[in-house]
């Protein structure tokens, strides 16, 4: 089995809905879901650290 899905959404996301994170996060059971608060729609650019962070573990792992 492969390394699980990590999904990252910003928790103050007006374009695409938290809800829709929590739903693919819901229906692919293999996934980690990151809501990052005070993040918008952009939310590589909201805290690209936590992200770069997520990859290298899965790429370490």
């Amino acid at each position: 089995m492969g390394n699980p899905l990590q999904i990252f959404h910003g928790a103050e996301d007006q374009v695409i809905e938290p809800k829709q994170a929590r739903d693919l996060h819901q229906a692919l059971p293999r996934s980690d879901l990151h809501l990052i608060p005070n993040a918008g729609h952009m939310v590589t650019h909201a805290d690209p650290a936590a992200i770069a962070q997520a990859v290298n573990s899965v790429s370490n792992a």
